[in-house]
């Protein structure tokens, strides 16, 4: 027996394996996989004393790698959004020292000083807003990503 499995059964595995020096791409050059997976279906059909196996392959080496590289790309926007808060948060903490020195302090340029730390306050703002909206994006990836997968298994 090719498998162990009831009969009329359908048995579906992914196969991977290492490139073949006969894999390349059209370039001429190597495809940059290490690996080829496919999906396999296998069907076992009993017929009176006869058995028949229906074996159908495809090869799923690009949506495997896509699926890698996309979550991949989730990670990497995740880890730049945390850095992005606490990089705005880094930036405002000095900005209120300066302004509370300033007005403290008699400076002669004390409103240039103050405008200038408001207009960075402003772009800080701006970033703020740009977080939001790319927490958003990421929160809706995630969710279509998790969908994505929920469909593939």
């Amino acid at each position: 027996r090719i498998l162990d499995h009831p009969a009329g059964s359908v048995t579906r595995f992914e196969w991977s394996f290492p490139d073949f020096p006969w894999q390349k791409s059209d370039s001429g050059s190597d495809s940059g996989s290490d690996q080829v997976v496919f999906d396999i279906i296998i069907r076992d059909i009993r017929y009176h004393e006869n058995s028949l196996v229906f074996i159908i392959a495809r090869d799923i080496t690009r949506q495997v790698e896509f699926q890698q590289n996309q979550e991949r790309l989730l990670q990497r926007l995740e880890e730049n959004l945390v850095h992005m808060g606490a990089l705005n948060d880094q930036i405002r903490n000095p900005l209120t020292i300066i302004s509370t020195l300033v007005d403290e302090n008699d400076c002669p340029d004390r409103d240039r000083i103050l405008h200038e730390v408001e207009r960075i306050d402003q772009l800080i703002d701006r970033l703020d807003d740009g977080f939001i909206s790319s927490e958003k994006v990421w929160q809706y990836l995630h969710k279509k990503h998790e969908k994505f997968e929920d469909i593939g298994s």
